[in-house]
């Protein structure tokens, strides 16, 4: 939250002249210790130590935040920037307190501030100099050995000139290896990310019906729906695969039939599924795409997974164990010739259309 009651003063000779002299305040300056300057043309400012600062001043009748009182002599002081102090006998007026523990707030004193997302670490905003944030948590990036302040939900500040108000050590603080990882659950053991998604095949196979019947869409062929049969017959083909090894000769039925080595272990570790859709569509675009196929492209059968899928039904199911996946589906005699068209293809480019994850 940016607030108002910070301002800075520039002077030419005797005549100090202010930049800015609203005696608006915001809502956490009300509540802080604020010192109003009295009525005359110029208030002197004065260093920590008590000498008289020559070439700055405040304008009449404006108030100012204090960030702490100093005794020098005998004389108290309060502090309004990180070295400037009011000298207490030129006040008008004390208001507020100064024992507002939990809010801390940055002044930003140098220029061309920039902020940070978190999300993917790229700018996101500009901060004018001597504007004052209000600071919610304070983040430690130990790669960089940077200390970033956030301002906003997605908005960082790193600085190398700033100064704060308030005890910084009592705000949130969390160390990471980059600033994206803030809001990732990291294992402190390893610094990897650990995936707290919880599958759930039912919901799995809802996402990849639909996905599966927008292919079909793209590419003219009859749209397919999940049955529990199927759903259960495909799991038993999933569990029935051994460590990395894929058998379509243990088959019991005579389906249509895609295996992946893209079960849970695999998928939520290194493919980076987060949720059922996720899954879904990670293993429609793996089987499309025909990357991983031991047959290699150029030969017959290499399209063949892909065929599966857009020449599939009426009947479908999807079934996903630890270290296998599988899909099966009834033959679709109707369009078996295409079916064995595009698995026999030997070509680079088929005449087949994907579909995009946002497609439904």
């Amino acid at each position: 939250m940016k607030s108002l009651f910070l301002k800075s003063l520039t002077v030419s000779g005797l005549a100090l002249a202010a930049f800015a002299t609203s005696s608006v305040l915001s809502k956490d300056a009300e509540a802080a210790m604020v010192a109003t300057t009295k009525d005359v043309p110029t208030t002197r400012l004065y260093t920590k130590e008590g000498i008289l600062v020559k070439n700055r001043g405040l304008a009449a009748n404006t108030p100012w935040r204090v960030g702490r009182t100093n005794q020098v002599d005998g004389r108290t002081y309060y502090q309004v920037s990180t070295n400037e102090f009011l000298l207490s006998t030129d006040v008008a007026s004390l208001t507020g307190n100064n024992n507002d523990r939990g809010k801390v707030d940055i002044l930003v004193e140098q220029p061309d501030a920039e902020t940070i997302d978190d999300r993917d670490g790229s700018v996101n905003g500009h901060l004018e100099q001597y504007s004052d944030w209000l600071v919610s948590r304070v983040v430690f990036e130990f790669s960089t050995g940077r200390t970033y302040y956030q301002i906003s939900p997605h908005q960082f500040m790193t600085l190398y000139n700033y100064q704060t108000h308030g005890d910084a050590g009592l705000l949130p603080r969390v160390e990471v290896r980059h600033l994206t990882d803030v809001n990732k659950n990291i294992d402190p053991d390893t610094g990897e990310e650990v995936n707290t998604y919880k599958p759930n095949l039912a919901n799995i196979n809802n996402y990849f019906e639909k996905y599966l019947n927008a292919l079909h869409k793209a590419n003219g062929t009859a749209p397919v729906h999940v049955t529990s049969d199927m759903m259960n017959y495909a799991q038993q083909r999933a569990e029935q695969q051994v460590g990395s090894t894929l058998d379509h000769s243990s088959a019991s039925r005579s389906t249509s039939e895609n295996l992946s080595t893209a079960g849970f272990d695999f998928m939520l570790k290194w493919a980076d599924v987060k949720s059922d859709k996720d899954a879904a569509y990670y293993l429609l675009s793996q089987w499309y795409d025909e990357g991983n196929n031991l047959t290699g492209s150029g030969q017959a059968g290499h399209y063949g997974h892909r065929a599966a899928l857009i020449y599939s039904g009426p009947s479908v199911g999807l079934g996903i164990s630890g270290n296998a996946a599988a899909f099966d589906a009834d033959w679709d005699y109707d369009s078996y010739s295409q079916f064995d068209a595009l698995y026999n293809y030997t070509g680079s480019n088929p005449n087949t259309k994907f579909v995009s994850k946002d497609s439904i």
